[in-house]
């Protein structure tokens, strides 16, 4: 952000929306961090950032984030906007793959809820680390360890997609693509109301300390410890870069991102004035905002 809490691009500039304006509204980070239109984190009344939702850790705070994209086909979508494609150059389909969320609940296509036979929401068992659990067979497990039934009585067995966008098959086990890397789809915005206000895991807007909705916005991209990236600043303001181009953080080290690569201004990252790194689709995001 600048100094009048625009959001940046690239370049440095502040980003104009659909209508020619900029976004100054504040953003949310993809760890839930919300950010005000002052463009500094918000505050709870005990004086901790605010974080959107509630995530596998109960001391992490998650944004709940909508489910993947997928084309006319039902392929899902990877973060470049195009099929996903498995290690044998299939794309893979959305199709039975229930969508999980940071606490385990379950979402079909369009972002609702999935139901038992009961009629109640659905909640899936999630390991350590806020991976979905299934059995030997494929099946997805509850938190009770036995395989949940969907709305037709019959188990989830066609793989799942993870909090983090981790597709998994019918096996129960990661999808690789053909290099032996795990598929990851891109997650679509958090989820609103209708009003555009940021739903939390309960399905509740989130409010800020003064009582007010929290409303959505783009992301910043995160480390391995899952906390928004800085970088290093020169003493012109503009981020310090490696012999190879790579940001460098303030301890002049690579940045490294969730995947374990290391960044470049050459793969779409924004660096705000602050040295915090954003997503290259921020303008995307906004603009699926204000289309909704």
């Amino acid at each position: 952000f600048d100094k009048d809490g625009n959001l940046l691009g690239p370049d440095g500039k502040p980003l104009l929306g659909p209508d020619g304006k900029p976004f100054n509204k504040g953003a949310v980070g993809p760890n839930g961090q919300v950010y005000g239109p002052d463009g500094k984190p918000i505050l709870d009344k005990d004086g901790k950032p605010l974080r959107a939702g509630l995530g596998p850790d109960p001391t992490t705070m998650k944004a709940m984030m909508g489910p993947p994209g997928t084309d006319k086909d039902g392929n899902i979508l990877g973060p470049d906007g195009k099929p996903l494609l498995d290690k044998d150059g299939n794309p893979v389909k959305m199709t039975g793959k229930p969508y999980i969320g940071p606490d385990g609940a379950l979402y079909g296509p369009d972002g609702k809820p999935l139901l038992g036979p009961d009629g109640k929401p659905l909640k899936c068992g999630l390991d350590k680390n806020g991976n979905p659990m299934f059995d030997k067979d494929g099946n997805l497990l509850g938190p009770d360890g036995k395989p949940l039934l969907g709305p037709d009585g019959k188990p989830f067995s066609q793989g799942a997609v993870g909090p983090n966008g981790s597709i998994y098959g019918p096996d129960g086990k990661p999808l690789l693509d053909k290099d032996g890397n795990p598929l990851k789809a891109a997650l679509g915005a958090p989820l609103t109301d209708k009003n555009g206000n940021l739903l939390g895991p309960d399905g509740k807007p989130l409010t800020g300390a003064d009582g007010k909705p929290l409303r959505d916005g783009p992301q910043a991209l995160l480390g391995a410890d899952g906390f928004p990236l800085k970088a290093g600043l020169g003493p012109d303001g503009k981020p310090r870069l490696g012999p190879n181009g790579e940001l460098l953080g303030p301890d002049g080290k690579p940045l490294v991102g969730e995947d374990g690569k290391s960044l470049s201004v050459g793969n779409g990252p924004a660096v705000g004035p602050d040295g915090t790194v954003y997503g290259p689709t921020a303008n995307l995001f906004w603009e699926w905002m204000e289309s909704h």
